[in-house]
């Protein structure tokens, strides 16, 4: 993701300003929304995952679909008899993973489901179990989920891994919880008793320890390579969460100013996405921090993201929101392009009292200005020069010591 840099120089003169305009090469992050569509005769549509391909599966109503750019949203079938089912997350070759039937019990009982070209493949459950359920699927179409099953007349629900010839086994060493993602290298993360985790069949259980002043963890998914974890780190009350992520090198780390919130997916460059209160999507990135989505998309389009669930490692993200203008409802696909910003032409000064008072219009995308200067120009763009830092338009300094000095706007 690319830094904005855009300048604007003038010179103060006493009581007259010359405006002199120096423009470098300037781009920033935007995103374009896709709007995904509804299956016929459904209303309510969720995004769930997007593999590398820019491909999508989630849920119209009570259907799984997956779409694609060629197809657009195609009903992905129920296991018979049952009637509902849910598309969870998908490989880089389109093979589904999910959960169809919504019961407890009966012939629409919920069970862990694989769609591969569209056809369904019924995963099973666990001995004696009569429900599972399906979440994260790698490349080489392992699922990671949760069965069900009764001991000693009572019902618990263990974390799982379904593998293609040895079918739906428990994690071992994990006695509760859910699993809800695997990487390619068969890594599993998920919420045990003791917190977030990760499970590796050589290894066995990994409990990711809670961060000192922290009281317990999550874990919602972990990138294709393994190297990197999203979730959430907890108070010890659990009334604060915070979205976080983890690797082994860098242990957790969190972000700070959203509560009740967690990263559900993170890329292989630890960009991660999550959804807080309020109805809002998030994304982090080293260069940009937490952000809200809506700041990068451009409001002339009338899309509102309220969600978000899933990025690739091109940095695509999946959701859903609506749009102000068409009232379009649903699923969103939101795929990162560079622009070129406009400059700041309408830089102005005025006095006022014992100050000059700095204006411009802002700009879409901008998230910082600083205000630099010296007694030479091209002023020096270092943090010794500058003097200010605003998060929008117009900055306001004292008149006295900054009379025949160039000044130099930036905004990135």
């Amino acid at each position: 993701m690319m830094k904005m840099n855009r300048i604007s120089t003038l010179r103060l003169n006493f009581l007259f300003v010359t405006l002199l305009t120096v423009t470098i090469n300037a781009s920033a992050l935007e995103y374009t929304v896709t709007f995904l569509g509804n299956l016929p005769g459904q209303l309510t549509t969720r995004a769930l995952a997007v593999n590398d391909l820019g491909h999508v599966c989630g849920f119209s109503g009570t259907k799984a679909f997956f779409w694609t750019p060629e197809n657009g949203m195609v009903e992905l079938p129920p296991l018979p008899p049952r009637t509902d089912a849910i598309a969870y997350d998908l490989n880089n070759f389109d093979v589904v993973a999910g959960t169809s039937g919504i019961d407890f019990a009966g012939a629409n009982a919920n069970r862990a489901v694989r769609w591969n070209n569209g056809v369904v493949e019924d995963l099973g459950t666990l001995p004696g179990g009569s429900r599972s359920q399906g979440y994260g699927i790698n490349d080489s179409g392992w699922v990671a989920g949760y069965g069900h099953y009764f001991q000693a007349g009572s019902e618990y629900w263990r974390p799982v891994l379904y593998r293609d010839g040895i079918g739906m086994t428990i994690l071992d060493g994990v006695t509760g919880g859910y699993a809800y993602d695997v990487s390619n290298l068969g890594q599993v993360v998920g919420l045990t008793s003791g917190g977030g985790y990760t499970w590796t069949v050589a290894g066995g259980l990994n409990l990711l320890a809670a961060p000192v002043g922290w009281g317990s963890t999550r874990a919602g998914g972990i990138s294709k390579d393994g190297n990197w974890v999203s979730g959430s780190v907890l108070s010890a009350s659990g009334n604060l969460i915070q979205f976080a992520r983890w690797s082994i090198a860098t242990g957790w780390q969190w972000f700070s100013g959203v509560n009740n919130s967690g990263m559900a997916s993170i890329n292989r460059s630890g960009d991660c996405v999550g959804s807080g209160s309020g109805l809002t999507g998030y994304f982090y990135t080293d260069s940009l921090g937490l952000r809200d989505v809506n700041t990068f998309i451009n409001p002339a389009s009338g899309w509102v993201v309220n969600t978000v669930s899933d990025i690739n490692d091109a940095g695509q993200i999946v959701g859903s929101g609506q749009n102000t203008i068409t009232f379009e409802a649903g699923g969103l696909l939101l795929t990162p392009v560079i622009v070129t910003l406009p400059a700041i032409d309408d830089l102005t000064v005025t006095f006022s009292g014992d100050s000059l008072r700095f204006d411009w219009t802002p700009v879409q995308g901008a998230s910082i200005y600083r205000l630099f200067c010296a007694d030479v120009i091209p002023v020096p763009i270092l943090p010794e020069y500058q003097v200010a830092e605003v998060a929008g338009p117009g900055i306001s300094l004292p008149l006295g010591p900054i009379n025949s000095q160039f000044y130099v706007l930036v905004y990135e």
